[in-house]
């Protein structure tokens, strides 16, 4: 038997998923052999899933992981996908970097999991992750943010040019508006760095 799972596009329910719509750790199915009308040979067959945290494309996993990072005002706006098969995500970690690569400031590290709990995504359910920084005006040196994000297993990092795609921040407007499991954290406060 051959298992080849793609990880679930953003869904935009979090009540009553369809099949297609998530992907869990653990998949449970079972098949019947029939070798004439009389005979059957049922077989139980459990798929395991990687459990280890994955950054993906925020509106788009077939796409390559990324990370939107865009200036608006005094406002900083990064979003990003996650897909997590048990749902175990613990944190994220925000470090800025001006056009050199040189960090600017101190790392932010925010709390995911009360936040997600309290959302009560299916297991296996792939979300986005939307983080506003104010300050922004004050910070003008900052050109990139890298996330990484972490879960009781593994880490995985993406990073983010300041300046996302139009057509890349279209899809994503267009797809929070329909509601679901888009996840708005409180905006965090950066100091000026001079």
């Amino acid at each position: 038997i051959t298992f080849t799972p793609v990880i679930p596009a953003y869904a935009n329910r979090t009540d009553r998923l369809a099949a297609s719509q998530v992907l869990p750790d653990v998949v449970r199915a079972r098949l019947i052999f029939r070798s004439s009308p009389l005979s059957e040979f049922p077989v139980d067959v459990i798929g395991r899933v990687n459990t280890g945290v994955k950054l993906i494309h925020p509106t788009n996993p077939r796409k390559a992981s990324t990370v939107l990072f865009q200036r608006s005002g005094d406002e900083f706006k990064i979003t990003y996908g996650i897909f997590d098969s048990n749902l175990n995500v613990q944190r994220a970690r925000y470090e800025f970097f001006d056009s050199r690569g040189r960090a600017v400031g101190e790392a932010f590290e925010v709390d995911l999991a009360e936040t997600i709990r309290g959302r009560n995504l299916v297991r296996g359910q792939s979300f986005t992750v939307m983080q506003r920084f104010a300050g922004a005006l004050n910070n003008p040196a900052i050109a990139s943010v890298r996330v990484t994000v972490f879960d009781e297993e593994s880490s995985d990092t993406a990073a983010g040019q300041l300046g996302a795609s139009t057509s890349a921040l279209a899809a994503l407007e267009s797809v929070s508006k329909l509601g679901g499991t888009a996840i708005i954290l409180p905006d965090l406060w950066l100091r000026s760095r001079e």
